[in-house]
């Protein structure tokens, strides 16, 4: 697996269709804020498993803002491997990274107790739960 960071105008032009891939959704690209995406490929072809919208708060803090697994990668050990894959790029250049999940997602919230991060909060959003999962790399 590799991870490729995609800057923010080239995932522009990628962006709505992975989100209608990955989500089944529209999302128009104009609306992102976003420094920069994480993709996570196959090695040997080059076929995406995973994307993650990221988001610098300050020069040590990473916001994962949207992400999911590509069809084929969704539900499988893939899709946790992609999720490390991306832990160990961000380690190396923050000392944090943090997101927020529906509450109704078990899967993502049961990845990511076991990736390590630790619930710091909730929000309200949409009419939905989200919970506020926090990794620090290092102090």
């Amino acid at each position: 697996m590799r991870v490729v960071r995609v800057e923010k105008e080239e995932w522009k032009v990628l962006s709505e269709k992975a989100h209608l891939i990955v989500f089944n959704e529209n999302k128009n690209s104009e609306n992102d804020r976003i420094d920069f995406a994480l993709t996570v490929e196959e090695e040997e072809s080059s076929l995406l498993l995973s994307y993650i919208t990221c988001r610098e708060t300050d020069s040590d803090t990473l916001y994962w803002q949207y992400g999911g697994s590509f069809p084929g990668t969704k539900g499988t050990i893939l899709s946790y491997r992609a999720v490390q894959a991306t832990l160990r790029y961000c380690q190396e250049r923050y000392k944090r990274v943090f997101f927020y999940v529906e509450n109704k997602n078990s899967a993502m919230l049961k990845m990511a107790l076991k990736c390590g991060f630790l619930i710091t909060g909730i929000r309200n959003y949409k009419n939905t739960i989200l919970v506020e999962h926090l990794l620090e790399f290092r102090e």
